[in-house]
């Protein structure tokens, strides 16, 4: 008895510890998110816009307002600080991929070659003002496990800018 009593006792001192350990960690980074998403929407308030879409990536969030035709970039690295663009001057929205030399050593000779570094979206405007680039997939921020999710978000965005998108495509809280 006393043999099963040990047991029961080692095993919910190596079980109870790591489900404890990922229930808070989830709890917290959910409590993360609903923050991000409010200040999202704090800055959305601030420019009148109401999003209908809304994106949470490593570094930036965006919010669409189809029924303004507005996008805002919020930049979350230190200081937030949105951008809003007005998706009515907007000539084309594209997919863009950048690419960085990374030099290979070898035994033999020194090899460059080119290696993905950014995945996002292009807006070109028909203003005549520079087009804005924002990046969905950055190597440095991201895995490269996670570049093909990233890549079908950008392309779900582009569609959605571009006004090809069903209404049963929803991103919010993606």
């Amino acid at each position: 008895m006393s043999t099963l009593l040990v047991a029961a006792i080692i095993l919910a001192f190596t079980i109870i510890p790591p489900v404890l350990f990922v229930r808070l960690t989830r709890r917290k980074a959910e409590k993360r998110r609903e923050k991000d998403f409010a200040l999202l929407k704090n800055h959305g308030n601030d420019h009148g816009l109401s999003f209908t879409h809304e994106q949470m990536l490593k570094n930036r969030m965006l919010g669409l307002d189809l029924h303004n035709s507005k996008l805002l970039v919020l930049h979350t690295e230190g200081e937030p600080v949105s951008e809003v663009f007005d998706l009515e001057q907007v000539k084309s929205c594209t997919l863009f991929r950048e690419y960085d030399a990374v030099r290979i050593y070898d035994t033999k000779a020194a090899k460059t070659e080119q290696v993905l570094a950014r995945i996002g979206l292009k807006l070109e405007f028909t203003t005549g003002t520079s087009s804005v680039h924002i990046p969905f997939y950055n190597s440095q921020l991201n895995g490269i496990y996670e570049m093909t999710e990233l890549e079908k978000k950008v392309t779900d965005w582009k569609d959605l800018i571009a006004g090809k998108a069903s209404p049963a495509n929803k991103l919010r809280r993606a």
